[in-house]
C-alpha cells in the first residue's frame, strides 16, 4: 500500500443508484472529474467489506514530460501527516504513556508557550484540535530556514497567540510539530521512527516513507517544493 492511496483518495459525493462493486463507470467519472477541477493526477482506492476492489493512477506524475501516474506513484503528503501524528499519539494512549488530557508540559517540560496560562494547560487534544490560541498558518517558516526539531521548539516561544486557549479553532502547523514532539518523547524515539514503527511497519506500507530521500523515486510525483522533517 501506498501513501498516494492515503493522499490521493477521491470522495465522489452522487447518489447511490450503483453499489461500490459495479465499477463500470467509475473509470470515465474520474477521469471527467479530474479535467473538471484540473486535477494534473490522482490515486484512487475503492474499498467494500474491507476488500480492495480497485486501485487506479489516473493522469500524469510529470506534467512536462507527460510521464503517467500509476498506483505506486509517491505523493508527498503535506497536510496527511497530520492524521498520521494524531495516530500515533494515540497509540501511545493505548500504552499508557500518554493521556489526551494532561497538560503537555508533563511530557515536553523544555516547551515554553508565549503566555502562561496555556503554556500549563495545553492538552495534547487542544493540539490535535488547532485550539492553542495560535493564529492561524502561522510559524510555519522555522522548518525552511534550516532549523533542527530542537531549535524550532525553542523558538515557537516567541509565536504570540492571537486568541485566548480554546477560544477558537485556527488552523496550526505549530501545534502538530509540537504534538509530534511531545509523542517522540514519550516514546523514546523520533517522529519519523514512532510512526514508521508504530504505523506503517503494521500496515504493511512499504512504499512509503517519511524524509526528503523517499521523494527521490524516478516514480515521485514532480513540482512539489519538499521541506526538511
Amino acid at each position: 500500500m501506498s501513501l498516494a492511496i492515503a493522499a490521493a483518495l477521491v470522495s465522489i459525493h452522487a447518489a447511490p443508484a450503483k453499489p461500490v462493486s459495479d465499477l463500470s463507470d467509475l473509470d470515465r467519472f474520474i477521469q471527467a472529474k479530474l479535467a473538471e477541477f484540473q486535477v494534473p493526477g490522482a490515486v484512487v482506492a475503492v474499498i467494500e467489506d474491507g476488500q480492495i476492489k480497485m486501485v487506479n493512477g489516473y493522469g500524469f506524475r510529470d506534467i512536462a514530460k507527460k510521464l503517467p501516474l500509476d498506483e505506486n506513484t509517491r505523493f508527498l503528503m503535506a497536510s496527511v501527516s497530520k492524521s498520521f501524528t494524531a495516530a500515533a499519539a494515540g497509540t501511545m494512549v493505548d500504552a499508557g504513556k500518554l493521556d489526551w488530557d494532561r497538560p503537555i508540559f508533563n511530557y515536553l517540560p523544555e516547551f515554553t508557550f508565549p503566555t502562561d496560562y496555556p503554556g500549563r494547560n495545553i492538552y495534547m487534544r487542544d493540539l490535535l484540535a488547532h485550539r492553542t490560541g495560535w493564529p492561524a498558518f502561522s510559524g510555519d517558516f522555522f522548518d525552511p530556514l534550516g532549523y533542527n526539531r530542537a531549535e524550532i521548539l525553542h523558538r515557537l516561544r516567541y509565536l504570540q497567540p492571537t486568541n485566548s486557549l480554546r477560544e477558537k479553532a485556527n488552523y496550526s502547523n505549530p501545534g502538530y510539530f509540537v504534538a509530534g514532539e511531545v509523542t517522540a518523547k514519550v516514546a523514546n524515539q523520533n517522529w519519523n521512527a514512532v510512526v514508521q514503527k508504530r504505523l506503517l511497519d503494521p500496515l504493511e506500507m512499504t512504499n512509503s516513507g517519511l524524509l526528503d530521500a523517499d521523494l527521490k523515486s524516478p516514480n515521485a510525483i514532480k513540482g512539489y517544493a519538499v521541506m526538511n522533517g
